[in-house]
Formats: C-alpha cells, structure tokens, sequence
C-alpha cells in the first residue's frame, strides 16, 4: 500500500469519527494498518480518540498505549506539534477509569509536549484529575498557577471597547453571573436561587451563558433574570468590554476551571468586586479572584489554604430540585433482607484507598451488596475493569453491581440503603440526590476543600455526625448504621423532610444571605477605592 493511500485513509476515518460513524472510521484505520508501518503511531491515536468518544475508555487506554510505543520507533511519521494529544487522551482515559495516578503522569507529559496555546486546554482537564487523586492542598495551588498564569493578559484592544452605559439611577446593584451551565447541568441544583429569589428592588442581574445548549433550564434562567446574554465564541476581550461597558458592581463566576470557563474574564477586571464559588470545588489561585463563595465547614475560619477572602453564608451549596420523584417508602433492606450499599460518583472519584476501606465495611456487614452507578459505565469492557479492580481490592465482584447511568437514574436511590461518599473528591450533587431520596450518606473529610463537600452538605441537612475525619470512623459509622435497620427505615421515610426544612434547601434565605454579603463587600470595596484615589492625588 502507497504512503499517500494510507493517508487518506487515516483521514477518512478522522472525518469518520467526527461523524461518530465508529464502524467505518475503524475499517479504515484497519486498512491503513502495515506491519512497523511509519503511520502506526497516528493510526493508533485515531483509535484511541475513536474508543473515547464512544465511551470505551480501556479499548482507548489500550490503542493510546501502543502508540505511545510506535512513539519510540524514529520511523514514525507523525506532527510533533500533534504528539502531545496522544498523551492528552491517553490521561483522560486512565482518569476515567479511576486510574489518576497514571493519568498525571500521561498529563504532564502531554504538557512538555505541548505548544503553548494548547497548554491551558491540558491543565484544565489536569487540575480536574489532581482533584481526585489524594493531591496535598500546596500542590494543588501550584497546578492553579499554572493555570493562572496561561490566562489572557487582560487587554482590551481599543477598536475592541464600547461606549459606557449611562450609570443607574435606580440604587440598583448590578451583578453578573457568569457560567456555562445554564442548562441540564448538575449546576442546575445550585443556582436557581440566585436568580429566583432575588430582590428586584435592589439588584439586577445579568446572566452570561457561555455555552451551546438551550434548554428547558436555559429557558427558565433566561426568564428569571433581568439581563441574559449568549457569549458562546466570543472572544474573551470582547465579553470584557462589554460588561465593562454595563457598568457591572459585581461579577460572580460559577464554573472555576471547567469546560467553556468564564474565569479568563476575571484578568480584564470587569467589576469592583470578582467572586467564584459553587462550580469549581477549590480556590481559583488568581489575584484577580476577590471572594469564594463558602461556609465554616467548607472553609474553617482560620485555617482555609483559598487564596481569595472567603463570602460566608449559611451553607456553601443550596439544593434546588428539579422536579418531583417519589419518596422512599423505607429502607430496602427490610424487603430485601440484606443491606445495599452505593454511589453514584464517577468512577474517577474511586481511588484504590477507597475500595480498601469500602472492603472493610462490606466485610463487616454480611451478605450486603454495593451499586456504582456511573456514566463511565457503559462499555463492557469497563465495568470489567472496574470489576477487576474491586477484586485486586479484596472484594468478591459477585458483592459488586455496576450500572451505566440512565435517565431514570434517581429511581436507583430507592434500591439504596447507605450511599458511600468519595474520598478526596467527594460527592455534592449527588450527595443532595441521595439524601432527597432518602438514602444516607455516610462522608469523609480532610483539609482539602473538595473533601469537605459532605461535610457541609451532612451539617446543613441536621446529620453532620455522618461525617468523619478518618477512614477508620468512616467504616464504623457505615458499618454501625448498616447493623441499625429500624434507624435505616427512619431516615428514608423522613430525610426528605429534614431536607426540604433545612437552610439546605432554603432558597430565600440563601438569596438574602448572598445579596448581605453583595451589599457589604461592595461597599467596603467602594470606600477602599475612594480613600485609594484621595492617596494618589494626594
């Protein structure tokens, strides 16, 4: 076969792929395959990608291995500008999997690989994975300045600015929240509140949506707020000038280092006053970030690592339902005559000290079984992975049910009796999941804020003595409360409830709450900048 028919093979099967015509692109891929062949490097990379995308992570992790070898042979053929990807994928398989040690490793050679406009791409999806591996707090910080540090310098372009709105008259506070998931998103849960019940008295609200979905959800914020704007594509600087032009008071990022992240905004100073929170589960690292959005219990006064001051409320994190589910009719062991544990975390979250310690309570409590209900369950050969990986554990994968997720995902809370949390990423929207539908969630904590999600959530609900600082705790609460079932059957039937009457669910007080603190930081932001004028002409 001629180098130039192998080639436009190879990029059929790309066009292929992006088509998610998965059959094709691999016969094609196949068809272009020779033995030590000069394209087998990038052939096995298209696979790997391929496997990806169709939700195959260990097929993905398998072709991305190979071609990291045919990566040795100086044969290869292959654009050193492209190398890094195959790193890129290969580490966001490994995370998917779970494997994140792996991954960091595959992600920082994807980084020194890497040219510098594609480095930002590869530390947002490595900032996620440092989040679930048992990363110290100090190391955290340096990948977010990293992160930092590739940001835009924060110049607009004077063909770039727009005229200034006139200033209010009305008294009115402007704030501006800024995020990519005003849509189906597990964000959904936390920021209804904000829009919802604001005071129109008082503030106005914009929202800025940077992001391609329109939904249902998108719909509802968009008629909630005063202000919404779709910035998808636009230029960072562009966006800048255009808030800036608003005269926005306060700016409030909800998404940190995520995917389509309006965090960049923050190096343009678009308001006297920049907030992040509820999206992004660490400090953002930026000088530029004034506030994060917090509690005593995600942040201890005192003894919090977070770069930014901390805006205080009640509760960090205020669950909004999204619609109506049944309520637990009682704790399923009593029907089943077992007890059944569970999580729906992500796989990435599982981490091996994790399975350790999960191997001691299912020994502790016999006959009980766990579900992992995960979208990253899909593929066959995943669950047995993960099957195996439970088994190198120590656990009799016979104990083990493994679910892809479903749309009718939350009915599977009902088949729960205890929900596990993660640890050191642990669980928020489906913390709130689980206790709206009865289940109790057992969670440890550390000095990590990522950790201290269940901590907060557990308090703010009434049952903080569900959290614990150990692993050793960890198994004695889960293990103690799987010997109890009349408390079980208790707590199903009643912790809807508990929750709904809550500050956990308390939509208003919450809104009151983060308007006090908008009102007040704003106004000693004001007077710092008036004395910091009166210095200078002095």
């Amino acid at each position: 076969m001629t180098e130039n028919k192998q080639q436009k093979l190879i990029k059929k099967a790309s066009i292929y792929i992006d088509k998610n015509r998965f059959d094709k692109a691999a016969r094609c891929l196949k068809s272009a395959y020779t033995e030590n062949g000069k394209f087998n490097a990038l052939i096995f990379y298209f696979l790997g990608m391929m496997h990806e995308k169709a939700g195959n992570y260990v097929e993905s992790m398998g072709c991305l291995c190979n071609a990291v070898e045919f990566l040795k042979n100086p044969n290869n053929v292959i654009n050193k500008d492209f190398e890094y990807k195959i790193f890129w994928y290969l580490a966001r398989s490994c995370s998917t999997a779970g494997l994140n040690k792996n991954a960091i490793e595959f992600y920082e050679e994807a980084y020194k690989r890497c040219n510098l406009p594609n480095k930002y791409g590869i530390l947002m999806t490595y900032l996620y994975t440092m989040v679930a591996a048992n990363t110290s707090p100090a190391r955290m910080l340096q990948g977010l300045h990293k992160a930092d540090e590739m940001l835009p310098d924060g110049k607009i372009e004077p063909d770039e600015m727009l005229p200034l709105e006139p200033r209010r008259n009305d008294g009115k506070i402007h704030v501006a929240y800024i995020s990519p998931d005003f849509n189906n998103h597990v964000m959904g849960y936390f920021y209804p509140p904000l829009l919802k019940y604001y005071d129109k008295s008082r503030f106005y609200v914009t929202c800025i949506y940077l992001n391609k979905p329109k939904d249902e959800y998108t719909k509802q914020a968009q008629e909630m707020a005063d202000n919404f704007k779709f910035c998808l594509g636009m230029p960072y600087s562009k966006i800048a000038a255009m808030l800036k032009s608003m005269r926005v008071d306060i700016a409030v990022d909800l998404a940190g280092f995520t995917a389509n992240t309006g965090i960049s905004l923050f190096r343009y100073r678009v308001a006297p006053v920049q907030i992040s929170g509820l999206g992004w589960m660490e400090s953002t690292g930026m000088k530029e970030t004034d506030y994060l959005i917090t509690d005593k219990f995600m942040d201890e006064p005192g003894h919090s690592y977070i770069t930014e001051k901390p805006l205080y409320v009640s509760t960090c994190f205020c669950y909004n339902k999204k619609k109506d589910f049944p309520v637990s009719a009682g704790a399923p062991c009593k029907k089943n005559g077992y007890v059944t544990f569970g999580t729906m975390n992500r796989i990435t979250k599982i981490t091996d000290e994790m399975l350790i310690t999960w191997r001691e309570i299912l020994n502790h409590v016999p006959d009980s079984k766990i579900l992992l209900n995960s979208p990253s369950l899909h593929g066959k050969k995943v669950r047995f992975f993960v099957h195996d990986r439970f088994k190198k554990a120590g656990i009799d994968p016979e104990r083990v049910i493994l679910e892809p997720s479903s749309k009718d995902y939350m009915l599977r809370y009902l088949d729960m009796d205890i929900a596990l949390d993660t640890y050191p990423y642990g669980g928020c929207g489906t913390t709130f999941e689980a206790l709206y539908m009865g289940v109790p969630v057992v969670s440890m904590y550390g000095e990590r804020r990522s950790s201290r999600f269940g901590l907060s959530i557990l308090n703010n609900a009434g049952i903080g003595e569900l959290a614990v600082p150990t692993a050793d705790e960890y198994a004695e609460r889960a293990v103690a409360l799987a010997h109890d079932w009349e408390l079980l059957d208790v707590l199903h039937k009643n912790l809807r409830t508990m929750l709904e009457n809550s500050t956990a669910m308390d939509g208003r007080r919450y809104a009151r709450e983060m308007e006090a603190q908008y009102e007040k930081i704003l106004q000693e932001t004001r007077e710092k900048n008036a004395v910091n004028i009166v210095s200078d002409l002095g």
